[in-house]
This record gives structure tokens, C-alpha cells and sequence, in this order.
């Protein structure tokens, strides 16, 4: 659980960097099964280099919806640019400590969602375009779970 939590397992990953067929930063690769079920929009990122850490890696953990994970790389990757990568850079081994520890950062909680973190909201947005993150809370009668989030692509055209 530890290597997996870390992301230690994908050190093998780094081969891959030095041959060329990835980089650093680039949406990460998926399962071929998976990548069948794609409709064509959601093709639009197999254009893009995968690379070892991504928007996605960060933005979503556990239980990864891919048709989530789409959403978000197809916004950020034909919208990205250094200071976007560079801070997924430094982003990506504070999440995963966080995600592994518990509470390495005091002011950040342990989740498997980070899609309404103030870095993710200024990635995303960079360009006068980004994500709208609506927050819904249900009542407690109901059987639905509290605090569950919702990500929509909102993409503000002008």
C-alpha cells in the first residue's frame, strides 16, 4: 500500500522519460480496454505526450472517474505552458506525501479529490478559462453521501 500510495511504483516510469516516449508532464497513460471506450472529443488527448505526473494525478486520487480525468486533461493540455507544468512539479510530491501520511501539510485534509484547492483552481484557469467546482451538501435524511463534489468543465468563452 505504501509504494502504490507514493507512487514509487511508477519509478520504472523514468526508462520510458530517457527513451523519449514520455515526459515529465503530460496526461497519464491509460489502459488500452479503457482507451477503446473513448468517444472521439475524448481521443483529443492521445495527441499529447503521457508523461510520469499530470494534472489529473493531482487533481483526482482514489477512484479515479476517467471520464473526469478526460475532462480535466483535454481543458489543461492544449492550454498549458511552463509555469502551469512547473507547478505540477512541485504540486505533485506534496499531494502524494499528503495522500500517503495523512497530514503532512497542516492545512490541507487528507482527500481523494483536490479538484477545490486554490492551485488547482489558478492551473486550470490561467487562460480566462477553467473549471466551475459546485460543492453540494444533502441532507442528512437522504442516502446520499455529504460533501460529495461536482466538476463540470465551464469553459468561458468571450
Amino acid at each position: 500500500r505504501f509504494i502504490r500510495a507514493t507512487g514509487i511504483d511508477e519509478v520504472p516510469q523514468l526508462w520510458n522519460i530517457i527513451k523519449g516516449d514520455m515526459g515529465f508532464i503530460g496526461p497519464r497513460p491509460e489502459l488500452p480496454n479503457i482507451v477503446e471506450t473513448y468517444s472521439q472529443e475524448q481521443k483529443e488527448i492521445l495527441k499529447f505526450n503521457p508523461g510520469l505526473f499530470g494534472i489529473s494525478q493531482l487533481a483526482l486520487r482514489e477512484g479515479v472517474n476517467y471520464k473526469k480525468k478526460l475532462q480535466i486533461e483535454n481543458h489543461y493540455y492544449p492550454n498549458r505552458n511552463v509555469i502551469k507544468d512547473f507547478l505540477i512539479l512541485f504540486f505533485t510530491p506534496l499531494v502524494l506525501a499528503n495522500h500517503a501520511f495523512g497530514r503532512i501539510i497542516p492545512f490541507w485534509k487528507k482527500r481523494t479529490e483536490y479538484t477545490d484547492t486554490f492551485w488547482f483552481k489558478y492551473l486550470v484557469s490561467m487562460n480566462g478559462n477553467g473549471f466551475k467546482v459546485e460543492k453540494s451538501t444533502v441532507d442528512n435524511a437522504s442516502n446520499q453521501p455529504q460533501n460529495s463534489e461536482k466538476v463540470r468543465a465551464h469553459i468561458a468563452r468571450q
